[in-house]
């Protein structure tokens, strides 16, 4: 795991270190067990070096908008990452097009206990609404769809409508996908619950995000 942050953020461990946990020396707060934001600034009076917190998933922008310009550096991709994502967009991207990116993901949240996976009855008419909210709020006509997500069966079955350029990401990665979402998706659709969150939080871009909230 860390040769593959090492090869995507270029900055990663200039700001996280890692280190074995000193349970001496350690503190575990009941904090954000259910998923609406609650106010971090009760941890601040924790005096131990290692704090953990009982939830689990923390998806409220409240929780990362004040550090966004601190996050942006902490996942700066590393200039090979770069010349890669930007390579592959060249091949693919119509200039003046509207990026619309839809993440699939299956796979380990199929069998998931809680999270539900992307599915077809779902994706379809949520691509189908994106693209018409779009159309209509946004004011844009040209918009390329990139489908994206390790299932090609599932991608090859989707049948997308109200847009003729569509593309499924060919990238090598999930750091790939991530990386081209970050630098060139202009609305992303979040179609499994719970998946990609940083996408959004790790955007310089004015991103637009419709995501399967469950």
């Amino acid at each position: 795991m860390k040769t593959e942050l090492e090869s995507t953020f270029t900055n990663i461990f200039t700001f996280v270190k890692l280190k074995n946990v000193n349970y001496d020396d350690y503190s575990l707060i009941d904090f954000a067990k259910k998923r609406y934001y609650e106010n971090p600034n009760k941890l601040r009076n924790i005096t131990t070096t290692f704090l953990e917190v009982t939830g689990r998933h923390l998806p409220s922008y409240r929780y990362f908008d004040e550090y966004r310009n601190i996050i942006l550096n902490i996942f700066a991709f590393t200039d090979d990452m770069n010349k890669i994502v930007n390579a592959y967009a060249k091949s693919i991207i119509q200039e003046n097009n509207h990026i619309f990116c839809v993440h699939t993901r299956r796979g380990d949240f199929i069998k998931h206990k809680t999270l539900l996976e992307s599915r077809k009855e779902f994706v379809e008419p949520a691509i189908e609404y994106s693209v018409k909210y779009i159309k209509e709020n946004l004011n844009l006509e040209h918009i390329t769809l990139l489908l994206i997500g390790d299932d090609r069966n599932f991608l090859n079955s989707l049948n997308v409508k109200l847009v003729n350029n569509v593309h499924k990401l060919k990238t090598h990665s999930r750091e790939e996908d991530m990386a081209f979402c970050v630098q060139y998706c202009d609305s992303l659709l979040l179609s499994s619950s719970a998946s990609t969150f940083v996408t959004a939080t790790t955007s310089w871009r004015s991103l637009k995000v419709f995501d399967h909230f469950v």
